[in-house]
């Protein structure tokens, strides 16, 4: 996966969206594994709380994994609507998504860019 290094090198965090706050003459390639992937690897069956701040690419990390059967109890993630070429609106998809299986937000920060999600009823096991 490519991700570009910030334009502002006090800045730390690369992303994978190419927009005005990177310097997309200056990418990098990096192998990227889904969530599943590494649990299997790692030999895990559950997690307890998955904390994501991905510069723009929680998007698709969330969509992957409301379409698999990998539930963490908790979920914290902060949305980068901010970004240019993100809307407010693939937030509220995200947020909707992540709703429709079944968490139930348990915070959202002064900023509305950080939320925290909770899965009713704690852990499920990732059947295999």
């Amino acid at each position: 996966m490519t991700f570009y290094e910030p334009r502002n090198h006090r800045h730390v965090s690369h992303s994978t969206l190419s927009h005005g706050e990177v310097d997309e003459s200056r990418a990098h390639q990096w192998h990227v594994r889904r969530l599943g992937s590494i649990m299997k690897e790692l030999g895990h069956q559950t997690i307890d709380v998955l904390k994501m701040d991905i510069e723009g690419g929680e998007y698709a990390v969330i969509d992957d994994l409301c379409r698999s059967l990998i539930r963490p109890t908790q979920i914290l993630v902060e949305f980068h609507h901010h970004f240019p070429g993100i809307t407010r609106r693939q937030s509220l998809t995200a947020i909707r998504s992540l709703q429709n299986v079944g968490y139930r937000i348990f915070s959202i920060s002064a900023t509305a860019v950080e939320y925290g999600f909770l899965l009713p009823g704690g852990r499920q096991i990732l059947s295999t």
